[in-house]
């Protein structure tokens, strides 16, 4: 589960980045 939330932060931040 710990990994699934890095996943996640790593995933918002592209997103957020790209935004």
């Amino acid at each position: 589960m710990k990994r699934l939330n890095s996943v996640m932060k790593n995933f918002t931040r592209m997103c957020t980045q790209s935004s």
